[in-house]
């Protein structure tokens, strides 16, 4: 039978807790990163017609 291994990473809690957080990070890190491009593509809609006037 599988036995979990409860030992911290290193023997420190702290390495543990880092590296368990780093799954939740770069989640964090690359919604923030995709949310500028996601707000500009809900923009488009409305600036397109506007730049098209613009330019003829």
């Amino acid at each position: 039978m599988y036995r979990e291994v409860l030992d911290p990473l290193a023997g420190s809690l702290l390495w543990s807790a880092l590296c368990a957080a780093l799954p939740l990070l770069t989640l964090f890190v690359l919604l923030g990163a995709f949310l500028r491009a996601v707000l500009a593509l809900l923009g488009y809609p409305q600036s397109a017609p506007v730049l098209g006037w613009m330019t003829v």
